[in-house]
């Protein structure tokens, strides 16, 4: 293999996986990065980013910021955001480097780190394996204390829905995206979204799921499908509200069969998968199971 030429297949070169669909532009999105970058940005400091393909954050950097990594192993993606630099006009001086996050160091120490696993669910690619694997190289060499991390953690959440699986010349549930927007017609929230895991990424990274819990019904439907949201916090300043909150794409992950569920009854709800595994295995590792009232008052 010709070592300027990185290998694009390597596990965890990628933190935006070539297979998953693109995730869009959101004006919503880039505004809270926009903000949340002049927040933490320090006036002539130093930025790191990588896994963004060809849309780069640090773009909203370039006029705070005196120098800025940008790591991208896929030369087209590259080549893309090093021409979106250049428009940007900043005053910053910008490198971008054509390798994998796996090898690459900055020369120096940076302030902040811009990594955003956009997968719901932090399925489909490896975000915190690369982010573990650059923490530890970054640490070897540089010391304590890591930099700034944007976002600096992420809540999974799930939601029982009734969904229209309704597809053309497919009849047959799918597991899919969705937009980070609120729930679409094809949606019937039969509860509430509930936590299930928060990964902090300047604390030891999960690299796997295991939760079980019980949601409450609030709506007669047909379970037949669980949404799986990511809610990025951009900053540890106002992270809970206002623009600091950026929400992935959402995965609607059927189930293998449809529940009748009544209010009143409960949910007992189990996920179980390692981070970055893809979405099939995933469905054979959902576990729910109706509780009635009369079962919820016994397991009280």
């Amino acid at each position: 293999m010709n070592p300027s030429c990185p290998d694009l297949h390597r596990p965890g070169q990628h933190t935006s996986s070539p297979e998953r669909p693109a995730y869009s532009p959101d004006f919503a999105r880039t505004s809270a990065f926009r903000t949340a970058l002049r927040m933490t940005v320090p006036e002539g400091g130093s930025v790191l980013e990588f896994g963004s393909g060809a849309r780069p954050l640090a773009v909203f950097a370039t006029q705070k910021a005196a120098r800025i990594y940008y790591v991208e192993p896929n030369s087209l993606s590259a080549d893309v955001a090093e021409q979106r630099f250049q428009l940007a006009a900043g005053k910053a001086r910008v490198q971008v480097a054509r390798a994998s996050i796996l090898d690459f160091l900055p020369p120096e120490p940076v302030d902040l780190v811009i990594c955003e696993p956009n997968s719901p669910a932090l399925l489909q690619e490896p975000p915190l394996h690369a982010l573990a694997t650059f923490q530890a190289n970054y640490f070897a060499r540089f010391g304590g204390p890591l930099p700034v991390m944007a976002p600096w953690a992420s809540q999974l959440a799930v939601q029982p829905v009734e969904h229209i699986f309704c597809q053309p010349a497919c009849q047959t549930p799918m597991p899919h995206y969705q937009s980070s927007s609120p729930l679409l017609a094809t949606d019937k929230p039969l509860a509430e979204p509930r936590q299930y895991a928060m990964a902090n990424y300047r604390l030891p990274l999960p690299r796997a799921f295991d939760w079980e819990g019980v949601v409450q019904v609030q709506a007669a439907g047909r379970l037949n499908a669980l949404r799986l949201t990511t809610r990025h916090l951009l900053t540890e300043t106002l992270a809970e509200k206002g623009p600091f909150a950026d929400a992935s794409q959402v995965l609607v992950a059927p189930l293998r069969q449809a529940i009748q569920v009544q209010p009143g009854d409960g949910l007992r709800i189990r996920l179980q998968y390692a981070t970055g595994q893809p979405i099939h295995q995933l469905m054979s590792q959902i576990e729910v199971e109706r509780l009635t009232p009369n079962l919820l008052q016994r397991s009280a």
